[in-house]
Protein backbone atom coordinates (compact mmCIF):
# COMPACT_ATOMS: atom_id res chain seq x y z
CA UNK A 1 0.00 0.00 0.00
CA UNK A 2 1.61 2.91 -0.87
CA UNK A 3 1.48 6.67 0.08
CA UNK A 4 -1.87 7.46 -2.17
CA UNK A 5 -3.81 4.57 -0.97
CA UNK A 6 -3.28 5.27 2.01
CA UNK A 7 -4.48 9.26 2.52
CA UNK A 8 -7.35 7.30 0.39
CA UNK A 9 -7.91 5.23 3.05
CA UNK A 10 -8.18 7.74 5.94
CA UNK A 11 -9.85 10.23 3.92
CA UNK A 12 -12.37 7.35 3.41
CA UNK A 13 -12.52 6.28 7.13
CA UNK A 14 -12.95 10.14 8.25
CA UNK A 15 -15.91 10.77 6.09
CA UNK A 16 -17.51 7.82 7.08
CA UNK A 17 -16.90 9.01 10.90
CA UNK A 18 -18.40 12.31 9.88
CA UNK A 19 -21.78 11.39 8.09
CA UNK A 20 -22.45 9.42 11.38
CA UNK A 21 -21.23 12.04 13.98
CA UNK A 22 -22.84 15.20 12.06
CA UNK A 23 -26.02 15.69 14.02
CA UNK A 24 -23.85 15.76 17.63
CA UNK A 25 -21.28 18.07 16.10
CA UNK A 26 -23.75 20.42 15.08
CA UNK A 27 -25.05 19.86 18.61
CA UNK A 28 -22.19 20.48 19.84
CA UNK A 29 -21.58 23.62 17.69
CA UNK A 30 -25.13 24.95 18.49
CA UNK A 31 -24.62 24.59 22.35
CA UNK A 32 -21.29 26.18 23.02
CA UNK A 33 -22.40 29.71 20.64
CA UNK A 34 -25.58 29.65 22.24
CA UNK A 35 -23.73 28.93 25.67
CA UNK A 36 -20.96 31.92 24.51
CA UNK A 37 -23.36 33.93 23.58
CA UNK A 38 -25.74 34.07 26.54
CA UNK A 39 -22.99 34.17 29.01
CA UNK A 40 -22.04 37.43 27.18
CA UNK A 41 -25.12 39.26 27.18
CA UNK A 42 -26.17 38.26 30.53
CA UNK A 43 -22.87 39.67 31.71
CA UNK A 44 -23.37 42.93 30.16
CA UNK A 45 -26.88 43.07 31.39
CA UNK A 46 -26.17 42.22 35.02
CA UNK A 47 -23.01 44.85 35.05
CA UNK A 48 -25.79 47.24 34.09
CA UNK A 49 -28.48 46.52 36.56
CA UNK A 50 -25.82 46.15 39.63
CA UNK A 51 -24.38 49.30 39.09
CA UNK A 52 -28.28 51.01 38.70
CA UNK A 53 -29.20 48.81 42.08
CA UNK A 54 -26.13 49.62 43.52
CA UNK A 55 -26.59 53.75 42.94
CA UNK A 56 -30.36 53.29 43.89
CA UNK A 57 -29.71 51.71 47.34
CA UNK A 58 -26.18 53.21 48.16
CA UNK A 59 -24.61 50.07 48.44
CA UNK A 60 -21.02 48.82 47.41
CA UNK A 61 -20.85 47.37 44.12
CA UNK A 62 -17.93 44.84 44.39
CA UNK A 63 -20.25 41.85 45.80
CA UNK A 64 -22.38 42.14 43.18
CA UNK A 65 -19.64 41.63 40.74
CA UNK A 66 -18.34 38.98 42.05
CA UNK A 67 -22.30 37.67 42.16
CA UNK A 68 -21.79 38.38 38.30
CA UNK A 69 -18.65 36.73 37.62
CA UNK A 70 -20.52 33.23 39.73
CA UNK A 71 -23.35 33.63 37.65
CA UNK A 72 -21.37 33.82 34.34
CA UNK A 73 -19.34 30.63 35.62
CA UNK A 74 -22.52 29.16 36.19
CA UNK A 75 -23.76 29.31 32.87
CA UNK A 76 -20.69 27.71 31.00
CA UNK A 77 -20.76 25.28 33.27
CA UNK A 78 -24.49 24.41 32.80
CA UNK A 79 -23.43 24.46 28.92
CA UNK A 80 -20.66 21.83 29.25
CA UNK A 81 -22.96 19.67 31.38
CA UNK A 82 -25.72 19.51 28.33
CA UNK A 83 -23.61 18.64 25.54
CA UNK A 84 -22.13 15.98 28.10
CA UNK A 85 -25.18 13.97 28.78
CA UNK A 86 -27.06 14.75 25.67
CA UNK A 87 -24.20 12.73 23.56
CA UNK A 88 -24.56 9.14 24.52
CA UNK A 89 -20.51 9.03 23.56
CA UNK A 90 -19.47 11.74 25.79
CA UNK A 91 -22.09 10.40 28.24
CA UNK A 92 -21.17 7.26 28.80
CA UNK A 93 -17.29 8.16 28.89
CA UNK A 94 -18.03 10.40 31.66
CA UNK A 95 -19.87 8.07 33.59
CA UNK A 96 -16.50 5.06 33.70
CA UNK A 97 -14.15 8.18 34.46
CA UNK A 98 -16.49 9.35 37.51
CA UNK A 99 -16.56 5.56 37.93
CA UNK A 100 -12.79 5.13 37.97
CA UNK A 101 -11.97 8.10 39.81
CA UNK A 102 -10.62 7.57 42.71
CA UNK A 103 -6.83 8.01 42.60
CA UNK A 104 -7.69 10.63 39.90
CA UNK A 105 -10.36 12.20 42.29
CA UNK A 106 -7.61 12.73 44.45
CA UNK A 107 -5.09 13.98 42.45
CA UNK A 108 -7.52 16.44 40.78
CA UNK A 109 -8.78 17.36 44.49
CA UNK A 110 -4.71 18.51 45.08
CA UNK A 111 -4.48 20.37 42.41
CA UNK A 112 -7.77 22.31 43.18
CA UNK A 113 -7.06 23.42 46.57
CA UNK A 114 -5.43 26.41 45.00
CA UNK A 115 -8.16 27.86 42.79
CA UNK A 116 -10.91 26.40 45.50
CA UNK A 117 -8.53 28.65 47.79
CA UNK A 118 -9.28 31.78 45.19
CA UNK A 119 -12.42 31.37 44.99
CA UNK A 120 -13.30 31.09 48.87
CA UNK A 121 -10.61 34.38 49.13
CA UNK A 122 -12.40 35.81 46.35
CA UNK A 123 -16.04 35.36 48.27
CA UNK A 124 -14.02 36.51 51.86
CA UNK A 125 -12.99 39.75 50.35
CA UNK A 126 -16.33 40.74 48.66
CA UNK A 127 -17.89 40.11 52.24
CA UNK A 128 -15.26 41.74 54.83
CA UNK A 129 -14.69 44.74 52.00
CA UNK A 130 -11.21 46.01 52.35
CA UNK A 131 -11.38 47.56 49.62
CA UNK A 132 -13.95 48.44 47.14
CA UNK A 133 -14.02 48.30 43.17
CA UNK A 134 -12.34 52.16 42.47
CA UNK A 135 -10.57 52.33 45.83
CA UNK A 136 -6.71 53.91 45.74
CA UNK A 137 -4.92 50.95 47.67
CA UNK A 138 -1.42 49.87 48.38
CA UNK A 139 -0.61 46.21 47.79
CA UNK A 140 2.50 44.37 48.30
CA UNK A 141 4.44 47.86 47.50
CA UNK A 142 2.02 48.28 44.23
CA UNK A 143 -0.28 51.62 44.38
CA UNK A 144 -3.27 51.52 42.08
CA UNK A 145 -6.92 51.65 41.59
CA UNK A 146 -9.09 48.32 42.00
CA UNK A 147 -10.31 47.70 38.57
CA UNK A 148 -12.21 44.47 39.26
CA UNK A 149 -12.60 41.46 42.00
CA UNK A 150 -13.22 38.21 40.35
CA UNK A 151 -13.98 34.79 41.44
CA UNK A 152 -10.22 33.86 41.59
CA UNK A 153 -8.46 37.20 41.09
CA UNK A 154 -7.98 40.79 42.27
CA UNK A 155 -7.34 43.18 39.09
CA UNK A 156 -5.56 46.30 40.20
CA UNK A 157 -4.66 49.20 37.61
CA UNK A 158 -1.25 50.81 38.98
CA UNK A 159 -0.49 54.12 38.91
CA UNK A 160 1.94 53.91 35.73
CA UNK A 161 -1.29 52.19 33.75
CA UNK A 162 -0.30 48.79 34.26
CA UNK A 163 -2.92 46.21 34.41
CA UNK A 164 -1.67 44.04 38.04
CA UNK A 165 -3.56 40.50 38.37
CA UNK A 166 -3.33 38.93 42.02
CA UNK A 167 -4.50 35.59 43.11
CA UNK A 168 -7.40 36.24 45.70
CA UNK A 169 -5.49 33.92 48.42
CA UNK A 170 -2.90 35.46 48.32
CA UNK A 171 -4.11 39.24 48.29
CA UNK A 172 -5.89 37.60 51.55
CA UNK A 173 -3.16 37.70 53.15
CA UNK A 174 -1.40 40.66 52.54
CA UNK A 175 -1.24 43.74 54.14
CA UNK A 176 -3.34 46.07 52.24
CA UNK A 177 -3.13 50.17 52.64
CA UNK A 178 -6.78 51.42 51.52
CA UNK A 179 -5.91 55.34 50.98
CA UNK A 180 -9.99 55.88 50.44
CA UNK A 181 -11.93 53.49 52.00
CA UNK A 182 -12.81 55.92 55.34
CA UNK A 183 -12.14 59.23 53.37
CA UNK A 184 -11.35 59.90 49.61
CA UNK A 185 -9.42 62.78 50.55
CA UNK A 186 -5.43 61.45 50.01
CA UNK A 187 -2.36 62.84 51.63
CA UNK A 188 0.72 61.94 49.83
CA UNK A 189 4.09 63.68 50.68
CA UNK A 190 6.09 65.08 47.78
CA UNK A 191 9.52 65.92 48.96
CA UNK A 192 10.66 68.96 46.99
CA UNK A 193 14.53 70.27 47.53
CA UNK A 194 15.04 73.84 47.48
CA UNK A 195 18.47 75.43 48.35
CA UNK A 196 20.01 76.80 51.96
CA UNK A 197 20.25 80.21 50.81
CA UNK A 198 16.38 80.30 49.52
CA UNK A 199 13.37 81.76 51.64
CA UNK A 200 11.45 78.83 52.97
CA UNK A 201 8.68 80.91 53.75
CA UNK A 202 8.40 82.40 50.04
CA UNK A 203 8.50 78.62 49.04
CA UNK A 204 5.91 77.17 50.92
CA UNK A 205 3.81 80.17 50.23
CA UNK A 206 4.05 79.50 46.15
CA UNK A 207 3.54 75.92 46.50
CA UNK A 208 0.46 76.31 48.78
CA UNK A 209 -0.70 79.13 46.16
CA UNK A 210 -0.14 77.06 43.27
CA UNK A 211 -1.91 74.06 44.95
CA UNK A 212 -4.98 75.29 45.52
CA UNK A 213 -4.95 76.57 41.32
CA UNK A 214 -5.52 72.84 41.33
CA UNK A 215 -9.74 71.52 40.99
CA UNK A 216 -9.18 68.12 43.37
CA UNK A 217 -6.89 69.72 46.01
Amino acid sequence: MNVTDILITSLTVWSIWFEEHIGSILFIIIIMAVTIATARLLDRLLEKYFIKVALKIKVDPTEYRLLRHFIVFSIYTIGIIIIIFSIPQLHSLSVALLASAGVAGIIIGLAAQTTIGNIISGVSLAVSHPFRVGDLVTIHNEYGTISDLTLRHTVMTTWDNRRLIIPNLIVNDLDIINWSIEDPIIIWPIDIAISYDSDIDLARSIMISESVKHPMV
